[in-house]
């Protein structure tokens, strides 16, 4: 930083709306006399959520698109975990199954 000195960046992600209440959070609990704002925009991609069955348990899977092309699959976490534990498997094993089921679909 200024003449040399060590520092450490900060970063807060916040609404518009909570903008003023994280700046005061900021100033009265770092040792910062200053705060640079910057508006960030987000892209996203659409999405449609399926489901697929494994071995009797429902395996949520989250396709995302970019102009009708499929960019990005993957498979709910929570249900890939409790699946693995009802049939005591991995869950990396569950998710694979899951991942195969919903390209044959």
């Amino acid at each position: 930083m200024k003449k040399g000195r060590p520092a450490h960046t900060f970063s807060a992600l916040c609404a518009e709306p909570l903008v003023a209440a994280v700046e005061e959070a900021i100033f009265r609990h770092t040792s910062t006399i200053g705060v640079r704002r910057h508006r960030v925009q987000r892209s996203v991609l659409e999405r449609a959520i399926t489901t697929v069955d494994v071995d009797g348990h429902p395996i949520g899977v989250k396709t995302a698109t970019l102009r009708g092309e499929v960019v990005n699959r993957s498979v709910e976490w929570d249900d890939v975990v409790a699946a693995a534990d009802a049939l005591g498997l991995p869950a990396t094993v569950v998710a694979d199954r899951a991942a195969r089921r919903h390209d044959a679909i």
